[in-house]
């Protein structure tokens, strides 16, 4: 009696799709959680202060590492000039990692590892 209940009730569960739903979000769970995957981080963005720190760059710092700012959307642009100089200022932010991507115009044998800002907000 008891195995005919269970296979009536999976029956019906795959039947209504409930049990693929069910695998999916198993599936989802032990899946990839790589960093490219998740679309909003924590970290904070440095904007360089040419008058103490000609050579400087800005950078952002996620995960106790320092990338290189390299493109900013426009849309980001004007939030990213009010940002205050010479300080870490903790932000939330979406952007495409680009490793090794960034060229120093010092010394052309130098690479950085550099992220394309597309959204920010202070945190």
């Amino acid at each position: 009696m008891k195995n005919k209940l269970l296979l009536a009730f999976l029956l019906i569960a795959v039947s209504c799709g409930k049990l693929e739903k069910v695998q999916d979000s198993f599936i989802a769970l032990s899946g990839n959680n790589d960093l490219t995957m998740i679309e909003v981080r924590v970290g904070a963005i440095y904007r360089n202060n040419p008058a103490t720190q000609p050579q400087g760059y800005d950078f952002i710092e996620f995960e106790n590492t320092q990338y290189r700012l390299g493109t900013v959307s426009t849309e980001v642009a004007p939030e990213v000039a009010k940002l205050p100089r010479g300080q870490l200022v903790p932000i939330y932010f979406k952007g495409q990692f680009v490793r090794r991507s960034g060229v120093s115009t010092t010394n052309p044998n130098v690479e950085f590892d550099v992220i394309d800002l597309t959204a920010i907000t202070k945190k």
